[in-house]
């Protein structure tokens, strides 16, 4: 999450300017959203219903970019966003990275 403003910069400021990425920068910039709300989520800042929002539009943006088949949601989504069960945030993304 450290390296998405910087990314999103170049992608917005250099890289859109030479190709045309349309819904994928679209998709990426949801992304950043996405990453915001939770950031502000996690340090206490309550922004769940914005949070699911942003997920949401980020899923459709994704598939739109990158079609149908390239985003398969799992019934525990919710668990990874990690926010509404309990008072604080828990972040989940790193214990995904085993189940690849």
């Amino acid at each position: 999450m450290t390296v998405l403003p910087v990314s999103l910069h170049y992608l917005q400021t250099v890289v859109a300017k030479v190709y045309d990425l349309g819904d994928v920068l679209a998709s990426y910039e949801a992304l950043a959203d996405v990453c915001r709300l939770f950031q502000r989520c996690k340090f206490g800042k309550p922004a769940e219903t914005e949070l699911r929002a942003a997920a949401t539009r980020h899923l459709r943006l994704f598939k739109l970019a990158r079609g149908e088949d390239a985003a398969k949601p799992k019934h525990h989504m919710e668990q990874h966003l990690g926010v509404g069960s309990f008072p604080w945030v828990s972040d989940c993304f790193a214990g995904e990275r085993n189940n690849q």
